[in-house]
């Protein structure tokens, strides 16, 4: 007999597993309901050349597509792109604004499956369309955190930053043209990722074998770029055999002075004047608190176009503490999608999940809905990656009761299985979870059953209960037990579960 197995890059979920996601899902949809965010649901698969229109044909690699009916559809790759759709489409001119819209679904992408990175995976995410606001940008970010803080999830890692500084900055500096605005923050952004980790990785006793070819890994991006632009100076890399774990040790100081020194030379092959790379060199150590962020940006951003940026990062993470999230980083620069983000960014990462730490990004995108044919709308969200989200739930120690039933009705004999139905279909008329035996076991086996899949309690049905219009309530847990009337058994339960 041929045995089938699942698609490679999906996964099955058993029941604990369901029980676990299918709570998280209960609690992110409450704390989005709770801010007055009301759920969309938009089709598995859209029209590519709708999911194409900001990315370009090259996003076909990355996607699943299949034509019918003569039109070429693909399953959608994430949530946003259908969220603008619809909003372009009229459909919601109705709804006064700002349209406040939350979504949680199945998502694919074409892929080398590996840990933590599914060919299906879920999204959580939430859409404020139609506010300029900055404290709209404050709330979604507070959203973010306390569902997280709501989940029992709590060492996690929140950046928050503003786009718009750094490519408007660049702008006033003459750097207008979009590529290399990209190709210059991107730098940067790899200069402070670099900084971060070594500065983490410090930390550590003992590096584990992912931590270990992660240092190699950007040792030999920071020596390829060297090799390509002909650097030779202080921090050049020079290629080594056999590298231990001590001298990978002793890189972690080297390395981001490397990365630094390396991408002031490519810089400078690109005629930026030197004051320009000392102010974009200063900019990315500014980091930390947004009154220290604030002052110091200042001084480098003054008389530039970025200043109205930064004081719009200053408002909006005045609100955030408002609104009680006071512990989070203020970064300059967060490189979320430089074509698609225009102000507000922010990520929040788990570091206990290794290099996929990344559980939810997000920030204002003011020019996206107009691209997708509807009038220009200002817009921000973020994104939960749903899977990590679960991951950690699990990590942070939560546990949540997985039983399938609350009670379990055994009875002594096979005769007294119509008894055991009328209780059992009135427990759950009550919204009670309750079984009773299928497989014609004898009474220690159904009471083993139920120890088996955790029930609380088991009612037992015996002749003399019976003729007493009776039954006998055990409590699993206790092995405590007490004769309780048939006609008072719903609302012994409900007393003993409630409490």
């Amino acid at each position: 007999m041929v045995k089938f197995d699942i698609p490679r890059g999906t996964r099955d979920f058993l029941p604990n597993d369901t029980t676990k996601r299918n709570y998280v899902e209960k609690l992110i949809k409450q704390n989005f309901e709770n801010y007055g965010y009301q759920q969309i649901k938009t089709p598995m698969f859209e029209k590519f050349e709708m999911l194409a229109a900001k990315s370009g044909d090259e996003i076909r690699e990355s996607m699943f597509t299949f034509v019918s009916d003569r039109e070429e559809y693909a399953l959608r790759p994430e949530l946003t792109a259908p969220t603008c759709r619809l909003v372009s489409s009229g459909k919601l001119n109705k709804l006064p604004l700002p349209y406040k819209l939350y979504y949680i679904g199945e998502c694919f992408r074409y892929c080398r499956p590996q840990a933590n990175r599914y060919r299906e995976f879920m999204q959580a995410g939430l859409e404020l369309i139609g506010s300029k606001n900055p404290l709209s940008d404050a709330e979604i970010i507070v959203i973010a955190v306390k569902t997280l803080k709501r989940l029992g999830i709590s060492d996690f890692n929140l950046k928050v930053g503003n786009i718009g500084i750094l490519k408007n900055y660049l702008t006033g500096l003459n750097i207008s043209d979009f590529n290399t605005q990209i190709r210059i923050i991107n730098n940067i952004d790899h200069m402070i990722y670099i900084r971060e980790k070594c500065n983490e990785l410090k930390l550590k006793n003992n590096l584990n074998n992912e931590e270990k070819n992660q240092i190699r890994f950007e040792l030999e991006k920071i020596y390829s770029f060297q090799e390509h632009y002909n650097y030779s100076g202080k921090y050049e890399i020079m290629p080594e055999q056999n590298i231990t774990e001590e001298s990978l040790r002793n890189k972690l100081d080297f390395l981001p002075k490397a990365a630094e020194s390396t991408y002031q030379s490519i810089w400078e092959s690109m005629d930026i004047s030197n004051e320009t790379i000392n102010g974009l060199i200063d900019l990315s150590h500014i980091q930390g608190d947004i009154e220290s962020v604030f002052q110091n940006a200042k001084d480098i951003l003054k008389n530039t176009e970025s200043i109205n940026k930064l004081e719009e990062l200053y408002q909006v993470c005045s609100w955030i503490k408002k609104m009680g999230i006071t512990e989070f980083d203020v970064i300059i620069n967060i490189t979320r999608g430089l074509d698609f983000y225009t102000g507000t960014v922010f990520e929040i990462d788990f570091p206990s999940l290794g290099s996929q730490k990344q559980i939810c990004g997000g920030g204002r995108y003011d020019k996206l809905i107009g691209e997708f044919g509807g009038n220009h709308i200002p817009a921000t969200g973020f994104g939960f990656g749903f899977d990590r989200v679960v991951e950690a739930f699990i990590k942070s120690g939560n546990v949540i009761k997985s039983s399938p039933i609350d009670v379990f009705v055994a009875v002594s004999s096979s005769d007294y299985i119509s008894n055991a139905l009328e209780i059992a279909e009135k427990l759950r008329d009550d919204g009670i979870r309750t079984s009773v035996d299928l497989l014609e076991l004898d009474l220690r086996e159904q009471i083993g059953y139920a120890n088996n899949v955790k029930a609380d309690y088991v009612v037992i049905i015996g002749p003399e209960e019976l003729q007493r219009e009776s039954c006998k309530l055990r409590e699993l847990a206790t092995h405590s037990e007490e004769t309780v009337s048939i006609s008072s058994i719903i609302n012994k339960i409900k007393e003993k579960i409630n409490n």
